[in-house]
């Protein structure tokens, strides 16, 4: 093997490392992208400049029909809050997060929502 043959193989492997390199990287770029897009939700704006929340994330917050909800501008786009959220205690939003994953009954729901309420009233007014 000459010289100029040996040089041009060592291109050529170079040539085929730094594509297999590109590839990688695309590859990569591409798995990411998938990624989001599989923990993206998406919606769809109406002529009337409606929108309809994804029954994943209204089951998560607790937005049924007829709720209220907040708009908020901030620098990333627009933040939608259920107004409810935001004047119902803490230990009950908790309460509510842990009886979805432990799929308690509305009964049990209503009698431990009754306690905390209790309980919130005699922080906040001493009784």
């Amino acid at each position: 093997m000459g010289l100029s043959e040996y040089s041009e193989a060592l291109l050529s492997e170079q040539l085929l490392s730094d594509k297999i390199q590109t590839l990688k990287y695309e590859y990569t770029n591409i798995l990411k992208y998938m990624q989001y897009l599989s923990e993206t939700l998406f919606g769809k704006v109406t002529k009337a400049g409606t929108i309809t929340i994804p029954k994943k994330l209204r089951m998560k917050y607790h937005i049924k029909v007829g709720d209220v909800v907040k708009y908020a501008d901030v620098d990333d786009g627009i933040k939608i809050v259920p107004s409810e959220l935001t004047s119902i205690p803490t230990n009950i939003k908790e309460m509510w997060d842990e009886a979805d994953e432990k799929k308690i009954s509305m009964k049990e729901i209503v009698e431990k929502v009754k306690k905390v309420r209790s309980q919130v009233y005699n922080e906040e007014y001493g009784a």
